[in-house]
């Protein structure tokens, strides 16, 4: 009985740890001040007033695994040892510009 108890307890704690790092798409509700690196600033539902359309100057939506806070974890890994935040921040190193983890781009809002 010990022993059922422990491998439904580690499975559980697996699939738990999966979710974890199963990309999803988050929405970036900040305005023109904030920064996009912010987790806080994100949600699984899309802002109606910053819909992913106009002119391409800030994210829209990004992919990313959620941390244990519920947002998406700046610094898991995107693509080969690059971070979230660092495909992030790729996306505006010229001009901006869609990537794996930057997957929209909208227009600033105030």
């Amino acid at each position: 009985m010990a022993v059922s108890t422990f491998l439904n307890s580690f499975a559980t704690e697996k699939v738990q740890d999966l979710d974890k790092q199963i990309p999803a798409t988050w929405y970036f509700h900040g305005n023109s001040t904030d920064s996009r690196l912010d987790s806080t600033k994100y949600s699984l539902s899309p802002d109606p007033n910053k819909p992913c359309e106009g002119q391409q100057q800030e994210v829209c939506t990004i992919s990313a695994p959620a941390n244990t806070a519920g947002y998406p974890d700046m610094s898991a890994i995107a693509t080969g040892s690059s971070k979230v935040k660092d495909r992030i921040n790729d996306a505006f190193a010229s001009t901006p510009s869609t990537n794996e983890t930057v997957t929209a781009l909208r227009e600033k809002v105030d």
